[in-house]
């Protein structure tokens, strides 16, 4: 048998022992949820009974009949249903009825059921012909008998109170008892499904294990005879073979094995042969790659020069092509400065022209200005002489006025005695009486003409005092007029000197200027050339630019295609070095690898060793003896 047969089934037992377990196991869930499902029931089915009870007593006790008279056929119904649906159940049949205990109980039940509903259906008659009677009002029974004190209402009452200590006693007593008894039989139940399940599981996982131990040791015995073999051909010897029994996918393996160690041995002997040849050709080899390591490098450096060479070539190519562009842009501005000075000139020259025809006419004015201060200067000395006698005239004057001064004092002085002798002769006329009166009228017309004598004087001299200072005045102004007529000539003088002057400045200026115009002539022909060579040298150096520029695009893609082929040469030169590094590893390896396939047999090294021959082998192959190698069970 084949080992994945054997597998599959194994398999086939482990999963069908996994869905036994697992349909035992739901099995058992499902009938302890039933169980418990039933029990359940049983314990709401006594709630439900408490509840009917409790309704029934409310029927006692209510404030509205109607109302409570309702709950309680709604609620009594729900118990009747509930119980029903209890006594019809599978569950109930399979743990009440299958024996006759529990029979009994059921029959008891039922009986009290019965007699129970005849009863409520006893106060439902009545309390339907009460409610009937009495249907404004009618409260609970208690209540309706003390309003109406109707005997009926004391019966229904009774029968109502009979009812409930009916349903609290005997019913809940033998409800009680059935479930009790429900609980015993469902926990047996329990009981007796959980030891099956659990005898069904084991049982079933012994079997699976037995049979699963049967077959992996059939199976270990086989790979430990294939373990020991394949221990021996890791010691290096392909002399021999796998012993091949059965037809399993071990058999199968161990001929595989066996085709493997013919090949591989063949290709054992030929790295043998490669070794050998590798091992001559090794020095060579080394030989080859350090020349070729060497060239390389040499390569490599040569390039790298070019390439710093080639670098700095377009560097001054740019800073050519730069200093290019800035004597371009120098000549673009000089050329621009040069139209600006060109048209300085232009304007310069009617600036010149129109200074020329204004000093003509500066020194056309200055030499009638010289002229007039001329004869201004001269005006300025008749002037100052006519003032020099004005002021003689007036000293004149004043040494006039002086001596009228001197005659008013004069006069002032005999107006001061006349008023004396005024005065001594009133004296003497008061001392000669009646007879020196006409005296002393005459006495006092004299005073009075010597005092108005006196205050005349007094108002010419006043008068003469001002007339004096004003003369004084005159003179002190006509001194300052004959000092300012004389700075006046002097200043005509010195500007009769300087128009005389200006005439001959204007003079040499309008030579001058006339020699400028000469220059800016001479000056606009050589700027009007500048501009055209200018303009000339500015195209030269666009078309100089032009050329750096195309030179550096150039030297820039040289640069790139030597910086590649610089980066190629060390490529190179690191590849040749890992060359090397590989030979050396190589040459390591390949003497490891001698050495290490000089250890693997690939034939059987004397007869002995070939005590049996596989059927279609060589001769030179050998297999396992007997005693060295477990055999494999056979199927």
């Amino acid at each position: 048998m084949k080992i994945k047969t054997r597998l599959l089934i194994l398999n086939a037992l482990f999963i069908a022992g996994i869905i036994g377990t697992t349909f035992i196991v739901e099995y058992d869930q499902a009938q302890q949820a039933d169980i418990r499902q039933t029990v359940e029931t049983g314990i709401n089915i006594k709630a439900e009974l408490f509840r009917s009870n409790s309704m029934t007593k409310e029927l006692l006790l209510t404030s509205n009949m109607k109302t409570g008279y309702k709950v309680f056929q709604d609620q009594y119904k729900q118990f009747e249903q509930l119980l029903d649906q209890f006594f019809r159940s599978d569950q109930f049949q399979k743990l009440v009825l299958s024996n006759a205990a529990g029979k009994r109980q059921a029959e008891a039940m039922t009986n009290i059921a019965d007699y129970a509903k005849r009863k409520v259906g006893e106060v439902e008659e009545k309390l339907d012909a009460l409610m009937t009677r009495y249907p404004a009002y009618f409260p609970g029974l208690y209540a309706a008998y003390q309003f109406y004190g109707d005997v009926d209402l004391n019966v229904a009452s009774n029968e109502v109170t009979n009812l409930t200590i009916y349903l609290g006693d005997s019913f809940e007593r033998t409800l009680t008892q059935l479930i009790d008894y429900l609980n015993q039989q469902a926990a047996a139940v329990q009981l007796r499904i959980r030891i099956i399940s659990r005898s069904s599981i084991g049982l079933l996982l012994v079997v699976v294990l037995i049979l699963s131990l049967g077959m992996i040791r059939k199976l270990r015995n086989q790979l430990e005879g294939l373990h020991k073999s394949m221990q021996i051909l890791a010691t290096g010897d392909f002399s021999r073979r796998l012993v091949v029994k059965g037809n399993d996918e071990l058999a199968g393996l161990a001929k595989a094995m066996n085709l493997f160690i013919d090949e591989f041995s063949s290709v054992i002997d030929e790295v043998k042969d490669i070794a050998v040849e590798s091992a001559d050709l090794k020095s060579e080899v080394s030989s080859a790659t350090n020349e070729s390591a060497a060239s390389v490098h040499q390569m490599s450096a040569n390039i790298s020069s070019m390439s710093q060479q080639i670098k700095d070539l377009v560097d001054n190519l740019s800073t050519s092509d730069n200093a290019t562009r800035v004597i371009t842009d120098g000549i673009r501005a000089l050329a621009e400065k040069i139209e600006d000075q060109s048209s300085a000139v232009t304007q310069s020259s009617s600036s010149i022209e129109e200074m020329t025809a204004s000093i003509e006419n500066v020194t056309k004015i200055a030499n009638q200005r010289q002229e007039s201060s001329e004869l201004l200067a001269e005006i300025t000395t008749r002037g100052g002489e006519q003032v020099d006698e004005t002021n003689k005239l007036v000293e004149e004057s004043v040494a006039d006025v002086k001596e009228i001064l001197e005659v008013i004092e004069i006069i002032n002085n005999v107006a001061s005695q006349t008023n004396l002798l005024s005065m001594n002769a009133a004296i003497e006329a008061a001392h000669a009486g009646e007879a020196g009166r006409g005296f002393a009228v005459v006495a006092e017309e004299i005073r009075k003409l010597a005092e108005s004598t006196n205050e005349n004087s007094k108002r010419i001299r006043k008068t003469i005092t001002t007339i004096a200072d004003r003369i004084n005045q005159v003179l002190e102004a006509s001194n300052e007029s004959r000092d300012s007529y004389q700075r006046i000539e002097k200043e005509t003088r010195e500007n009769s000197k300087a128009m005389a002057e200006i005439a001959s400045t204007m003079k040499e200026l309008s030579l001058g200027s006339n020699e400028i115009m000469n220059a800016m002539t001479s000056l606009s022909s050589t700027t009007q050339d500048i501009q055209e060579n200018s303009e000339q040298i500015s195209q030269n150096t666009v078309k100089v630019s032009t050329a750096l520029s195309s030179i550096t695009m150039i030297g820039d893609q040289v640069r790139d295609g030597i910086q590649e082929i610089e980066s190629g040469a060390k490529d190179i030169s690191t590849a040749m070095t890992h060359v090397n590094d590989l030979n050396e590893k190589s040459s390591n390896s390949i003497d490891q690898l001698h050495h290490q396939v000089e250890r693997f047999k690939t034939a059987c090294e004397n007869e002995d060793d070939a005590s049996e021959l596989l059927e279609g082998e060589v001769e030179r192959v050998c297999v396992y003896d007997d005693n060295e190698i477990e055999k494999p069970d056979s199927e």
